[in-house]
């Protein structure tokens, strides 16, 4: 690194993966990948080397959760997207865009120990790149567990909702489990929401899988680029075209085209985490709508004064009535 063009030594970029920067020297940092796109490039090789070299042992004094906290709270206010390229081979490189904070790929460390490893997020959505390399992008409130103690294939289990990117290896198939069904893959991406285990839903967007049932692997479909599926009450749905909004929370946008209220009610409560109840007199009334970066008050405040509606709150739950009703 040329330390003529810029403040930030190779150094301080070691210290920061092993975490000893400090407070000035994050924020410094922050500042510092922002400004370009070099930057950024030097910022993650930096870190593959990190994790591949000699300086190995520094690995445990690391707290990656904290760190990122702390740089990510340093960036909210002025960072827009970021897209980073792993110089370690990926199926296809990933861009992220969270709004007004950075997305960072993270990595996690097993110890020899470890059958397993687990990887988590609960408030905002997070990336981590897994130990075969593949990458995950998680939405908010889900887990996977990626088993280190098999070598004939990678089995994984996930909780909530993920969109992997999965390297290929055709000696190791990855595996699934989620809710009562397994996807199994080679090489490709798509998108995984079992946020209700009794109804999940496979949406993939380059090559191809298998989706079976977890009990009876009878009961298997095959999904290619552009196929959503629903697997609920222990039987698949028919092959659709891919859901208009499956990837709504990654990629932070909405659409409706001549949808039914009560879909559309459905989906922004999937979105927003939130308890919605429609009044069913306006169950088939049809909205065409598309929302960028939606916020649940301004999208509840559309609908409201669209089908002279009303917000009534109880608890946690949102009713959408009659705005002529006492």
């Amino acid at each position: 690194m040329n330390t003529n063009e810029s403040i930030i030594s190779e150094a301080l970029l070691w210290r920061y993966f092993a975490g000893q920067a400090t407070g000035n020297e994050i924020d410094m940092l922050a500042t510092w990948v922002r400004s370009n796109d070099t930057h950024k490039a030097e910022f993650q090789r930096v870190k593959e080397l990190f994790y591949s070299t000699t300086y190995a042992p520094l690995r445990s004094t690391f707290d990656g959760k904290n760190a990122f906290i702390d740089f990510q709270k340093s960036t909210q206010k002025t960072a827009k997207t970021i897209s980073f390229r792993p110089w370690l081979a990926v199926a296809a490189v990933v861009t992220v865009v969270l709004g007004s904070s950075i997305f960072f790929v993270l990595k996690q460390q097993i110890k020899p120990s470890q059958t397993s490893i687990s990887f988590a997020c609960n408030t905002q959505q997070s990336a981590y790149s897994l130990p075969d390399k593949s990458i995950v992008e998680f939405n908010k409130k889900s887990s996977l567990q990626y088993r280190t103690d098999v070598s004939e294939k990678r089995l994984t289990q996930l909780t909530g909702e993920a969109y992997f990117d999965i390297k290929h290896d055709a000696t190791r198939p990855f595996e699934i489990e989620a809710g009562k069904i397994k996807v199994q893959v080679l090489g490709t991406a798509f998108n995984v929401n079992a946020r209700n285990a009794d109804s999940v839903v496979v949406s993939v967007t380059r090559g191809r899988v298998k989706v079976s049932s977890i009990t009876d692997e009878t009961k298997s479909i095959i999904l290619t680029a552009g196929q959503s599926a629903y697997f609920a009450h222990n039987e698949f749905s028919a092959i659709k075209g891919f859901f208009v909004n499956a990837l709504a929370w990654k990629q932070k946008e909405l659409t409706f085209n001549a949808t039914p209220l009560k879909e559309v009610i459905t989906t922004l409560g999937s979105y927003f985490d939130t308890t919605l109840l429609l009044d069913t007199k306006y169950n088939n009334q049809q909205l065409t709508v598309k929302l960028k970066e939606p916020k649940i008050d301004s999208v509840l405040k559309l609908i409201t004064i669209m089908y002279n509606l009303k917000t009534v709150e109880k608890g946690n739950t949102i009713l959408l009535t009659d705005n002529t009703k006492n």
